[in-house]
């Protein structure tokens, strides 16, 4: 497949919401975290790896297709397995693949929505996701189905409804809600303002005291969040808002107000796109019955199921996931 000069090839159409994955992604670059992607849970190593352990993968280079690869962690798993393999990556995010693409130089990177591929169906022998194509709804898993080759395999772990992952998002999308609720960011904007008119001399004491009087209830409204949920919450972005407000308000006049409101405008940006994925995560999450009504799907195009199985992870381990392997019948 042909790839622009980023090494990226660009589908017609990428999903809605690839500009909150976009922000995600380029907040990961230089975060050692990316490189797992979630792999390091050991019950997801151990049924990524024998599955790319199949004798079938062994040998001639069989075609891969990861969907929704974020960072390429569980292609790398995958090369590192059965180096065999043919690899195609796909994300709606180019930021995404541009990090996938530094620890995969042999893979073709496609930045394509996971509903819409741009590939010819039953063109894989493997296609697989983790944590990614239920995010692009029912009709991309379905998608997901159509490119397994005959005699191939679809492996998707997916999210599960009220489970462990899904019950610790609900409350980090709680704890944001309660942050927009404080208007937070929108009154640490006024009391700066405020302040930068009176250091400049154009403001006055008495408007200034007004907008850190109209602060301070936000404050308290942040600290209340710790108190109800702790500081990690929402992956430490309330606690991360805290502190970078404590350090330089009262240092302000050591700062130029456009690199202030520089950053006012990324935390926003950031807030936004947090709460757009952990919605999406929500809404997306299957239960018992998405399932069985996917799998019957896919009986119905020709895939059977192999295993169907609730993923145990977390420490105490508790159901968290579902993982799903069909197999399309052999021509």
């Amino acid at each position: 497949m042909h790839t622009g000069s980023d090494g990226l090839s660009n589908a017609a159409e990428a999903q809605g919401t690839s500009s909150g994955w976009d922000v995600y992604w380029q907040g990961m670059r230089g975060n050692p975290a990316h490189k797992e992607g979630g792999t390091h849970q050991a019950p997801l190593q151990q049924l990524w790896r024998e599955l790319f352990s199949d004798s079938r993968y062994a040998t001639g280079q069989p075609r891969c297709l990861e969907l929704a690869c974020g960072s390429g962690a569980v292609s790398a798993q995958a090369a590192a397995v059965s180096p065999a393999l043919a690899l195609t990556c796909t994300d709606v995010s180019a930021s995404a693949l541009q990090l996938a693409g530094a620890s995969l130089p042999g893979a073709t990177l496609v930045v394509a929505d996971a509903g819409k591929l741009p590939f010819r169906p039953q063109s894989f022998e493997l296609v697989f996701s983790q944590f990614g194509v239920e995010y692009a709804g029912t009709a991309a898993m379905q998608e997901a189905a159509s490119m397994v080759a005959p005699g191939g395999q679809l492996a998707l772990v997916v999210h599960m409804a009220d489970g462990a992952i899904y019950r610790e998002y609900a409350v980090n999308l709680e704890a944001v809600e309660a942050l927009r609720d404080a208007e937070v960011l929108s009154l640490a904007r006024g009391a700066f303002v405020a302040g930068y008119a009176l250091n400049g001399g154009t403001g006055s004491v008495a408007a200034f005291k007004a907008a850190e009087q109209a602060f301070q209830p936000a404050v308290r409204s942040l600290e209340a969040i710790f108190r109800r949920y702790g500081e990690a919450v929402a992956d430490g972005l309330p606690r991360q808002l805290y502190r970078d407000i404590a350090h330089m308000y009262p240092r302000m006049s050591a700062y130029q107000p456009q690199d202030i409101f520089s950053w006012l405008d990324t935390m926003a940006t950031e807030l936004d796109a947090y709460e757009v994925r952990l919605t999406s995560m929500l809404n997306s999450a299957m239960d018992e019955a998405s399932v069985q009504a996917f799998t019957a799907a896919c009986a119905g195009s020709g895939l059977t199921v192999q295993r169907r199985e609730v993923l145990q992870m977390g420490e105490p381990e508790s159901p968290s996931g579902w993982l799903l392997v069909l197999e399309r019948v052999a021509a």
